[in-house]
């Protein structure tokens, strides 16, 4: 989370990464990895306990169901048909968006001079597929019923070539009227 600096047309850095406030002057910290959103939706405990039982998983190649799996098949077990299904299709979802983050996480740097968090897929596309997948996820879940996520820093013209568009939105949207321009009436 940036909060200080003179990041774009005088405005703090704070109000071009953060969309989420917990307060007029407290900013909600952002999460761009999808490893890390997982990991609060799923993990247990305190951030420090989510990164030791995600450690100890690591070492041991387990996925986060293997957890919760006793309880999952005696919970199943007095679900009608239908429920058993919605329960089965929720544990797959969970397990799917698991092996894709594991998969990403494999995947080399798009850059490897510039150090990057790992699990950060390096295609745009998959990154934030990765990221509106787990909100889905979150909301499926009732782990929240609020998201919010930002494509691109506000300042950061990026271009989004993936869905044809090969110019900023500052190049894109057409220059401000002047006093000396008259206005249409």
């Amino acid at each position: 989370m940036r909060k200080a600096g003179d990041c774009d047309s005088g405005y703090s850095c704070a109000y071009e990464y953060n969309l989420a406030w917990k307060s007029p002057n407290q900013p909600v910290t952002p999460e761009t990895n999808p490893r890390l959103a997982f990991e609060r939706l799923f993990g247990a405990g305190s951030p420090r306990e989510r990164a030791a039982n995600l450690k100890q998983r690591q070492l041991e190649q387990q996925s986060i169901l293997d957890f919760v799996l006793d309880d999952a098949r005696a919970v199943q077990r007095q679900l009608s048909g239908r429920d058993q299904e919605k329960l089965d299709q929720y544990l797959t979802s969970v397990r799917e968006l698991e092996m894709r983050i594991q998969k990403a996480e494999r995947m080399p740097a798009a850059n490897p001079a510039v150090e990057a968090p790992s699990g950060i897929p390096p295609e745009f596309a998959e990154h934030i597929q990765l990221m509106f997948d787990t909100i889905l996820l979150a909301f499926q879940t009732d782990s929240t019923r609020v998201a919010t996520m930002l494509i691109a820093a506000e300042g950061s013209n990026r271009t989004f070539s993936e869905i044809g568009i090969s110019q900023g939105h500052h190049n894109l949207s057409p220059p401000p009227p002047t006093s000396r321009t008259p206005l249409p009436r």
